[in-house]
């Protein structure tokens, strides 16, 4: 388990060649998101950051809890269609959404 940093990636590869299952850290996955999401959602609520309309918004709340399973994962991102189509939120879920649920479908239930 890692937080993805490539040159972690590169040397268990490197070590232990195709016998491991490199799997990302879900800290660090929450802490990204939630640091791409705050500045979409401070854009779309007009608030400050640390404003209660930020932090009680719905895709902040969803985004903590993102990370449990594919069910929790699935609204999120659905959800997140309503921020602009550029938004770094957007962005962040494009780049990482295959992995994280790759990943989730092979976590058991919780």
């Amino acid at each position: 388990m890692a937080d993805g940093s490539d040159a972690i990636r590169t040397a268990t590869g490197n070590r232990w060649h195709d016998d491991i299952t490199f799997v990302r850290c879900v800290y660090h996955w929450r802490k990204n998101l939630v640091a791409h999401l705050l500045p979409d959602l401070v854009k779309l609520t007009g608030h400050e950051k640390a404003s209660k309309s930020v932090e009680n918004h719905v895709l902040h709340a969803m985004a903590k809890a993102a990370f449990g399973s594919v069910d929790a994962w699935t609204p999120f991102s659905d959800e997140a269609e309503m921020l602009p189509r550029m938004s770094l939120t957007r962005a962040w879920i494009a780049t990482f959404e295959d992995g994280i649920l790759a990943q989730l479908h092979d976590v058991p239930e919780r």
